[in-house]
């Protein structure tokens, strides 16, 4: 049976995975840092303590921050790689698409050309409002968008406090209550107050939303368009 539209689900799951490990490891090294039962594992810590500072307390909240980025992205192939496997199997949801015709004369399948139209309708797709956003996800994959409603909000904001991370130094401002308010999202944060993912409660609270997203999105996706993998999915999931 071929399983590749579940793919994207099992890689996601996999770095979710390694992202949880992740958190609990870089706080055990944490907390052997901080007593100095090592000597040398101290002085490195001590060092890159001034290194990160003031924009991170400690070397833990740089290296949690950086797998928050990283994680995010992920969940943003997720999607992508999603979306692009229902378009392949119904390539008429890109809607029309012109080629210049040397694009169609040098692509040696439709395949090729399908994947192209599918790139340049996914990135214009990345730059739509957060609810513009999913309800053109949902439209592209035939599936219900108020399942999905809730944890949406919840990857807004973490979208959102990445692209702090990305380009304001994990400083709260006006484009990120922007994008909040957009989505119907009350902050938590002023102008000007520090964004950095660094408490477990609120790594968790995110990750187990994107990971009740990618399994509601998968087994929606799979009822929808591969109905015999769906009862795989739901046995390992």
């Amino acid at each position: 049976m071929d399983t590749a539209p579940a793919e994207p689900y099992v890689a996601f799951l996999k770095e979710s995975s390694t992202f949880h490990n992740a958190i609990v490891y870089l706080l055990a090294a944490h907390l052997s840092a901080i007593r100095k039962t090592d000597a040398e594992v101290a002085e490195v810590h001590d060092r890159l303590s001034s290194s990160v500072a003031p924009v991170y307390n400690d070397p833990r909240s740089y290296f949690v921050a950086r797998l928050f980025i990283a994680h995010i992205a992920a969940f943003e192939v997720f999607l992508q790689d999603t979306i692009s496997a229902v378009i392949q199997k119904h390539p008429k949801k890109v809607g029309d698409v012109e080629f210049r015709l040397a694009d169609i004369l040098d692509s040696p399948t439709t395949t090729e050309l399908v994947q192209r139209a599918t790139d340049a309708h996914l990135n214009k797709l990345m730059y739509k409002k957060p609810n513009e956003y999913l309800k053109e996800v949902c439209a592209l994959l035939s599936i219900e968008r108020e399942p999905l409603d809730d944890d949406w909000k919840i990857l807004v904001e973490a979208k959102a406090r990445r692209d702090l991370g990305v380009h304001n130094s994990w400083k709260c401002n006006g484009i990120y209550l922007r994008k909040l308010h957009e989505a119907g999202i009350a902050s938590s944060l002023a102008i000007g107050d520090s964004a950095v993912p660094q408490e477990k409660a609120y790594l968790y609270h995110v990750t187990d939303a994107l990971e009740r997203l990618s399994k509601m999105i998968t087994l929606s996706v799979l009822e929808k368009h591969w109905p015999a993998l769906a009862p795989v999915v739901k046995s390992d999931a």
